[in-house]
């Protein structure tokens, strides 16, 4: 719910830029809060099950989908972002 929050927040682009620039920070705050509460248990709930001889193997993938999530998320919301510039208001 915080992590939801900061998005919101961070999707008020109809505010004033003073406006926006506060709600943006507030919201990027809450949004890597969010993640912070998230990313301890997962990793912990990730490694349980694993063996102690194969933690580092399984560390090192929960990472790496970790930041392949991230890669492709910024990808997306870029195309998505540039696509929509193209596109006539008329």
């Amino acid at each position: 719910m915080i992590t939801g929050l900061g998005v919101l927040l961070c999707s008020t682009t109809f505010l004033h830029l003073s406006e926006y620039v506060v709600l943006t920070v507030i919201g990027f705050t809450l949004f890597g809060i969010g993640l912070g509460f998230y990313a301890t248990p997962s990793l912990d709930a990730a490694l349980s099950t694993v063996p102690d001889s194969a933690a580092g193997a399984a560390a090192g993938m929960y990472k790496m989908a970790s930041s392949l999530g991230n890669a492709m998320g910024v990808a997306i919301s870029a195309a998505i972002y540039a696509a929509g510039q193209l596109v006539d208001p008329a």
